[in-house]
């Protein structure tokens, strides 16, 4: 099985290079687009941190370097991990289905990196999604019993108080956001 590979352009200018790229704007009075040709970076790129030494000229040397982890869901090691349950789910699943698979399959009890590359790139599908918790005491509480007794309490309270029966002071205090339920671990699903 071959891989397709592509090389990536990006995080190839490094620190020093942004920052005298910056100075050659800044100090040095160059156009950002003859800097930028000049040191061989992309013109968006020494565009958006010249606007940023502008706005903070005390910027320190550590803001001229890109930051890739901003949007990282998940950390190396938590990676690593849901990485190595997929590589054993599916060799659990091929044993399962007396699917033939390779020798190494069984040497590591797990399928191979090769194996999972070609499976995320035809699966593009798949995506991990938390459930909404819910508290054991509402599943064990919602009952017909239960449900019946808030609409006679609802029903006494609206003859008492007439004022409220418009419904404009009535608020449903589940939407408020208070929880009182333990966090449930996130799934795969398709």
């Amino acid at each position: 099985m071959g891989r397709k590979s592509k090389k990536r352009k990006i995080g190839t200018v490094t620190t020093k290079q942004m920052s005298a790229a910056v100075d050659l704007v800044l100090k040095d009075n160059y156009s950002i687009r003859a800097a930028a040709e000049r040191l061989n970076i992309k013109f968006q790129t020494l565009h958006r941190y010249v606007t940023k030494k502008r706005r903070n000229p005390d910027i320190s040397l550590a803001c001229m370097a890109p930051n890739y982890a901003v949007r990282r869901m998940f950390s190396a090691e938590q990676e690593d991990e849901l990485n190595t349950q997929m590589a054993n789910l599916a060799f659990e699943m091929a044993i399962r289905n007396n699917i033939k698979v390779l020798d190494s399959w069984h040497v590591y009890k797990s399928a191979g990196k090769e194996w999972m590359r070609h499976f995320l790139k035809k699966r593009r599908n798949i995506s991990i999604r938390q459930p909404e918790a819910c508290s054991l005491s509402r599943l064990t509480s919602f009952n017909p019993y239960n449900v019946g007794l808030l609409f006679d309490n609802l029903e006494s309270v609206l003859r008492l108080i007439p004022q409220v029966a418009d419904g404009n002071r009535i608020f449903n205090l589940d939407e408020s956001g208070v929880t009182t339920t333990q966090t449930k671990d996130d799934t795969c699903r398709k």
